[in-house]
């Protein structure tokens, strides 16, 4: 009964993060399948990335139909995943690894040019295996790692709440 309460109280909560998942998912899922759609010889390499796109845009959904549902132990661990996937960003000669599944504000360092960078993204997907640049640039997706503190902070509210009620 009084878990019940709890989670009638954190329901906004969820409902927020849910449905930032669920839009973030869906908008990736669309410019994947609108981005899928203009190429034009596809290779093994090049459907296999694509799988991972779908797949990253698909888990996004799944975590937040998980939070919408209230399943909220599968919900948090998978959203929690999902976020971090999305917090680092980084290119080392030939290797890139950018992720966001909504939108994301990446505060960076190009360690070529020794400046500081700064860039608001929509939605992508890029991984990039042996590009034969010589880049060295890491960032951070500030909104993912703000999304990531927020779940965990109310997973944490949430255990404390309901071990009340258990006592």
């Amino acid at each position: 009964m009084g878990s019940q309460r709890v989670i009638q109280n954190q329901a906004i909560r969820l409902r927020w993060l849910g449905n930032y998942l669920l839009l973030g998912g869906v908008a990736g899922l669309g410019i994947a399948m609108w981005s899928f759609a203009h190429i034009i010889q596809p290779t093994g390499v090049v459907l296999l990335l694509y799988a991972l796109i779908f797949g990253f845009c698909v888990h996004t959904i799944f975590c937040a139909r998980l939070l919408l549902k209230g399943l909220l132990e599968n919900g948090l661990w998978n959203t929690k995943l999902n976020l971090i996937l999305q917090t680092l960003q980084f290119s080392v000669m030939g290797y890139t690894w950018e992720v966001c599944a909504g939108l994301g504000v990446i505060l960076g360092y190009d360690f070529n040019t020794y400046k500081p960078t700064f860039a608001t993204i929509i939605p992508n997907f890029s991984i990039v295996l042996n590009g034969g640049n010589d880049d060295l640039t890491i960032g951070i997706n500030v909104i993912a790692l703000l999304a990531f503190i927020y779940v965990d902070r109310f997973e944490r509210q949430l255990e404390r709440e309901l071990s009340v009620f258990e006592n």
